[in-house]
């Protein structure tokens, strides 16, 4: 992905009346379009931000002379920065990696010195270099195991399991302590977003209406709810709820409200996986990589079958039913949790999204399969969940990311920054 072919402009202050405005543009014309404007400060890439040209325009505040400058800039051929846009650029161009990118809008959004401090520890790097060392470790473990597949059929041991199983568990160790280090908190500056998410007929909408106190229509037939319905609740934190369509493929406007849920599910803050495990087959819905989510079993009221508990024994889960309202008081106290950013330790060095957190996580679970998996496996399945837990790590550091996660992340972000 590049966008470096662009140079963009956006006001880098606050909008509205005030002393001083300053506006930015970045990129290969840059200093073309602004460097010869009054109170220009011309700064040289790749020396600067985002590493490109940056001409930084400071002028008086008042909203119409600021308008007048942009129309200008905007005419000579800048381009409107789209929300994060400027440091997506460091993140692109090599200024900052993934983690320290998102520490600029936790520092934006800080609500107390301590965030503060937090947020300017890890764009820094403190928190980076810990993930680099972690990721480090796995990659040469990784590269051991891969060796010891490929030479298996030869008259040595590359990699004794014994030795496999140390060097997981130290990367383990550092990673656990990682996370103890780590408290995760919604991080945007507007009211976090819960969504309900699960197949059809898995209750989503009477826990909605349990949750909210709203009145949508629920039914036993699958596909009743068409379109995505929110509700403002207060679980000790104020939170957006979301209830969209169940997850399924299907034809005409049933796949049109299927799409729609997707995309307001991609922009959650977290996701309530909801299965109905009263049912026979409790069938779980895919869950995207890297997603924070809770899961819900839901129905309770209607049996805990044991194809259930066997299904669902290795996750933490919730057992919720709307009707009964049993679970509903235990999920109300875990969200409120992970909103604030309560479940990590007193002494936590770190303020990562939830994003984040759900990786380090997923991570977390790779590395403990590979443990278990070293001493009576073969080496394959060591070398699978090693790269799982690699690509989880590189979901926070930026090494392996894609264009969708990477506009989840900047759209957050307020314009100008």
């Amino acid at each position: 992905m590049s966008v470096n072919a662009d140079t963009i402009v956006a006001l880098s202050t606050p909008p509205g009346g005030g002393l001083r405005a300053i506006v930015r543009l970045s990129g290969p014309r840059a200093v073309e379009m602004g460097g010869s404007l009054p109170g220009a400060v011309v700064l040289r890439g790749p020396r600067t931000f985002t590493r490109e040209d940056v001409v930084e325009i400071h002028l008086p505040g008042s909203p119409p002379l600021v308008d007048r400058l942009l129309r200008e800039l905007l005419e000579r051929g800048a381009r409107p920065a789209r929300p994060g846009e400027f440091t997506l650029r460091a993140f692109l161009n090599g200024r900052l990696d993934l983690a320290q990118a998102e520490a600029v809008e936790q520092l934006i959004s800080a609500e107390d010195d301590a965030e503060r401090r937090a947020a300017l520890g890890q764009l820094e790097g403190d928190f980076s270099r810990r993930l680099a060392a972690i990721e480090g470790a796995l990659l040469d473990l990784c590269a051991d195991a891969e060796a010891a597949i490929d030479f298996v059929d030869q008259d040595i041991e590359l990699l004794p399991p014994a030795a496999a199983v140390a060097r997981a568990r130290a990367a383990l160790d550092s990673l656990r302590a990682l996370l103890a280090e780590s408290a995760a908190r919604a991080v945007s500056d507007q009211r976090p977003t819960v969504a309900l998410f699960g197949l059809p007929n898995a209750g989503k909408s009477a826990l909605f209406n349990a949750l909210s106190g709203s009145d949508a229509i629920v039914s036993d037939v699958p596909g009743t709810t068409r379109d995505v319905l929110s509700a403002d609740i207060d679980v000790g934190v104020r939170v957006r709820l979301l209830d969209a369509p169940g997850d399924h493929e299907a034809p005409g406007l049933d796949g049109e409200a299927v799409r729609r849920s997707r995309e307001a599910l991609r922009r959650a803050d977290l996701l309530l996986f909801v299965v109905d495990a009263s049912a026979a087959e409790a069938a779980l819905p895919l869950e995207p990589a890297g997603r924070p989510a809770i899961l819900l079993l839901n129905k309770a009221d209607l049996g805990r079958p044991e194809e259930a508990r066997r299904r669902f024994r290795l996750r933490e889960a919730v057992w919720t039913s709307a009707r009964t309202g049993d679970g509903l008081g235990e999920l109300r106290r875990l969200l409120a949790t992970m909103l604030r950013g309560e479940d990590a330790g007193p002494g936590a060095r770190f303020r990562i999204s939830l994003r984040q957190r759900a990786l380090l996580r997923e991570a977390e679970a790779a590395l403990d399969r590979a443990c278990g998996a070293a001493p009576g496996l073969g080496m394959e399945f060591v070398a699978a969940d090693l790269r799982s837990a690699l690509a989880a790590l590189g979901g926070i550091s930026g090494r392996a990311s894609d264009e969708d996660l990477l506009d989840r992340i900047f759209s957050r972000f307020c314009l100008g920054k």
